[in-house]
């Protein structure tokens, strides 16, 4: 029976640049099983942006190829919210008897 000990690489890609959305950008190698990818990221622009982790399983020990790479997209929501305007004015008035 053959064994080796599996292992991911990950890299991180963002929508916007570090000025926009502040964060983890660093690429990883060799991260075992069971590793949690926790990483705080705050959006300072008035858009929805994303984090794209591209994780690449691998075996090390035997000569196999890598695996399938596994995109996974984080949305950061802008916090907090930049502007706010309002085109139209709710009002409520009432007029003989009913509200309008």
């Amino acid at each position: 029976m053959t064994s080796g000990v599996i292992e991911f690489n990950y890299a991180i890609t963002v929508t916007a640049p570090p000025a926009i959305v502040a964060g983890n950008r660093a690429t990883a190698f060799s991260q075992p099983v069971g590793t949690q990818l926790q990483f705080n990221y705050t959006n300072e622009s008035d858009t929805m942006q994303s984090v794209f982790f591209r994780i690449v399983p691998k075996v090390v020990g035997l000569p196999c190829p890598y695996g399938d790479s596994v995109i996974t997209e984080v949305k950061i929501h802008p916090r907090p919210l930049r502007e706010l305007e309002i085109r139209d004015s709710i009002t409520c008035e009432r007029r003989s008897g009913r509200n309008t």
